[in-house]
């Protein structure tokens, strides 16, 4: 187990600088973390550290968040979800639907494939399906910034500025390196005022 968790260790630290890498090494031996916890674990620390850390190393700490978001538990479920991505990629929604719609019905607690499948409803228009998984995804991990600053998009979209606004302020208040947000919530903001 030891060396599952020096391997997650080394996973996320591979760059970030010496300081962050030492605060995300494992503690003394204590009792036996399943990977999930593991994961869960490393992801408490990597969000410690994104609150602190400069716009450069935010960016790295992100991509780490992002990489244990996307592992489950299952290898199975693991290459389903890169699939997932790779059809979101060549814009095959209809099989990154169905391939997301099976991750969910077989692993319901996997945060990541809730997400997969918010994002391709969102991106064909199907609003009132994605928010419905955003609310699983954040039931899930609430500190889902993807997922938070998804549903500001949609409500948006929607004209619902108070409801964008507070979501968007939720991400930023998880991932204060959320530029495309800051922006939203500018924009927003100055809307409302009539600037």
């Amino acid at each position: 187990m030891r060396l599952i968790t020096l391997a997650f260790a080394s996973l996320v630290t591979f760059a970030l600088p010496l300081a962050a890498a030492e605060s995300l090494a494992p503690e003394a031996p204590g009792p036996k973390l399943s990977p999930a916890e593991m994961r869960a674990d490393t992801v408490d620390r990597l969000f410690a550290l994104l609150r602190k850390a400069s716009d450069k190393d935010a960016q790295r700490i992100e991509a780490n968040i992002w990489s244990m978001w996307m592992a489950s538990d299952s290898p199975s479920a693991d290459a389903v979800i890169t699939q997932v991505a790779k059809a979101i990629g060549d814009k095959d929604y209809v099989a990154a639907v169905d391939m997301a719609t099976t991750l969910v019905d077989l692993y319901p607690d996997y945060a990541e494939a809730w997400n997969k499948r918010a994002t391709v409803f969102f991106i064909i228009g199907r609003n009132a399906e994605s928010l419905a998984d955003i609310d699983k995804v954040l039931a899930l991990e609430p500190r889902h910034f993807g997922a938070l600053s998804g549903r500001g998009m949609i409500l948006e979209k929607q004209g619902k500025i108070g409801d964008a606004l507070k979501a968007y302020k939720a991400a930023l208040a998880v991932n204060p390196h959320m530029k495309s947000v800051s922006e939203a919530i500018e924009r927003l903001e100055d809307e409302a005022q009539g600037i």
